[in-house]
């Protein structure tokens, strides 16, 4: 539900897109970083982090930039997250349907 919330958040903002339909690169990358940072702020300990890498904050969000969400119907995320005591990420793809039912 976290990053349901926040992505949808993010992406009901207004944002240029490319000829063909893309995010640009710096915008999607944005939109990540503030899902990621939302979701770790939301779950605190609850997410495993590796001390040993200071960048490694449990939560891990893609977006694959090529996706054209002009005229395909929804878009995909990719979220992993460590929980506390884990050594591996659970892995997640989240489809965002851009058509009304």
């Amino acid at each position: 539900r976290l990053c349901y919330t926040k992505t949808l958040e993010l992406l009901g903002q207004e944002f240029d897109v490319t000829d063909n339909g893309t995010i640009p690169t710096a915008i999607i990358k944005s939109i990540e970083n503030d899902v990621a940072s939302y979701i770790e702020s939301s779950l605190g300990e609850n997410v495993g982090k590796n001390p040993d890498n200071p960048n490694d904050t449990g939560v891990k969000v893609f977006i694959d930039p090529s996706q054209d969400l002009i005229t395909a119907d929804g878009f995909d995320l990719d979220l992993g997250i460590r929980p506390f005591g884990y050594t591996d990420y659970i892995n997640v793809k989240l489809h965002y349907s851009t058509q009304t039912v």
